[in-house]
């Protein structure tokens, strides 16, 4: 899809686990989910590859003003078109969360890019390809040696595909990866 808009008052956002990657927006204010209204919660959510063309675009990751709880999220190569603006995320202050990464840290204009959540570790999670790696939906896996193997806290039992997790100490993001 090319975005998702949420208007969700009254009924709080939550996605966990999702992938998220190669979406294009092409409208302001750009974003791959866009949402407006209540609070909610996004966990174990894997956001890659994904733009915003428009001029003056920004937050291509996530845009919004709901406080948001982010947990174990993978924030990865999410860029907009405006180089001075947030690439991944721009969002209300108050959005919290734990065990998420975020890469890159430069924005297109070589300053740091925003946080997506206060606390966010900046590090190349070492992502694959998007693909067919099990379960019924693609996925992107992180290769051995990344730092979303262990950054999770607080895991569901399973993972976009249905595999187990630790409760602890899972992976970042939609996928379980291996260590």
């Amino acid at each position: 899809f090319n975005r998702l808009n949420t208007n969700n008052r009254g009924v709080p956002l939550t996605f966990s686990p999702t992938t998220f990657a190669g979406n294009t927006s092409l409208k302001s204010p750009g974003a791959t989910l866009a949402a407006f209204g209540d609070d909610g919660a996004i966990r174990n959510c894997t956001f890659v590859g994904n733009t915003c063309q428009g001029d003056g675009m920004f937050g291509a990751a996530i845009f919004g003003s709901p406080a948001l709880e982010l947990r174990n999220c993978l924030f990865v190569g999410n860029t907009g078109k405006n180089p001075g603006a947030p690439m991944q995320c721009q969002m209300n202050a108050a959005t919290k969360g734990a065990g998420n990464l975020q890469w890159p840290k430069q924005n297109l204009a070589g300053n740091d890019d925003a946080a997506c959540v206060s606390g966010v570790t900046w590090a190349d999670p070492l992502l694959g390809a998007l693909g067919p790696h099990g379960g019924p939906v693609p996925t992107v896996l992180p290769a051995a040696g990344s730092p979303a193997l262990t950054a999770g806290v607080d895991c569901p039992p399973t993972d976009a595909r249905g595999k187990a997790r630790p409760a602890q100490g899972c992976t970042a993001g939609a996928a379980e990866g291996v260590l």
